[in-house]
């Protein structure tokens, strides 16, 4: 859901004050993590345009499940709040981030699907996901500057969604709003060392797949992102306690999930279990199903 603060930031980002030029709005999406169901609705809306970003030939095969731009017709009247208006009932996991910029949505494409590809430093040519919400602020902070300078000149703002285990979140890049792009664009290379900056974790989501698919009656709240941020912060508890094991740090979670967190904390059952599993004594469930209070 699009929250009012984002509607106002982004009305804010598209009508600043001394704007050397016209701005547009664009929402960026992933075709291949949607649902069918969710594809149609998109493509079937008369009053949006979808411009893909795959679009060298050797992609063609690839380009309907790959990332796409979302931007109102103005050929049909059609503005940014219309286009707000029209994506106002998607989930955050939905869009994947909200783009102001200062080229049309159609040079805007242009511009982006230049950073398609990167090369290693073995000449291996590879597909770069830099729309990825994890991986766009990495490479803002870790690819070198001439490259995340160009990519970046023509955005105003660039709205990345996140999420507390509570709630959902947006978060803004600030961005030069360059009339015209860097005209030439600087070679980047994945160095061992960039490619190591790049990795991110992908266990919370990977766990958040398995609980979906065999326990999804666990969760209290439907929001993807919110559900992988309970994970992530539950993994992250799992492993300060010292458990290691897939199967150990699944109950831990499930069982966090299934009981109140205060309830677990005062059960000294569970905090012995833990213990002794972190030790290597056997498996949490196993521990926590026998009831031994000493560690």
């Amino acid at each position: 859901m699009i929250t009012r603060e984002l509607i106002h930031a982004l009305s804010n980002d598209l009508h600043a004050e001394r704007a050397p030029g016209p701005r547009y709005l664009c929402a960026l999406v992933e075709m291949a993590t949607l649902s069918e169901k969710t594809r149609t609705r998109l493509t079937a809306y008369p009053g949006n345009e979808l411009l893909p970003l795959l679009v060298d030939p050797t992609l063609e095969t690839i380009k309907p499940l790959g990332a796409h731009l979302i931007a109102p017709r103005e050929d049909l009247g059609k503005t940014y709040r219309t286009l707000i208006d029209s994506l106002a009932s998607y989930d955050d996991e939905t869009i994947v981030a909200w783009i102001v910029s200062t080229l049309k949505p159609a040079d805007l494409v242009d511009h982006l699907s230049q950073a398609t590809f990167v090369d290693d430093e073995h000449g291996e040519r590879y597909l770069l996901r830099y729309y990825d919400r994890r991986v766009t602020p990495l490479l803002l902070m870790h690819a070198p500057k001439p490259w995340s300078r160009w990519l970046f000149s023509p955005m105003v703002s660039w709205w990345i969604s996140g999420a507390t285990p509570s709630h959902t979140t947006w978060s803004k890049i600030a961005c030069p709003g360059l009339a015209k792009p860097h005209p030439e664009v600087p070679r980047l290379v994945m160095t061992s060392e960039l490619l190591q900056a790049l990795n991110y974790d992908t266990r919370p989501q990977q766990l958040l797949d398995i609980f979906n698919q065999q326990l999804p009656s666990l969760f209290t709240i439907s929001c993807q992102g919110v559900r992988r941020a309970q994970i992530e912060s539950l993994l992250k508890k799992g492993s300060k306690c010292g458990l290691v094991d897939h199967h150990d740090l699944v109950e831990f979670i499930g069982r966090h999930l299934r009981d109140s967190p205060e309830k677990l904390e005062k059960d000294p059952r569970w905090h012995a279990a833990v213990q002794r599993t972190a030790e290597g004594q056997g498996r949490l469930s196993e521990l926590y199903s026998r009831g031994n209070t000493r560690a």
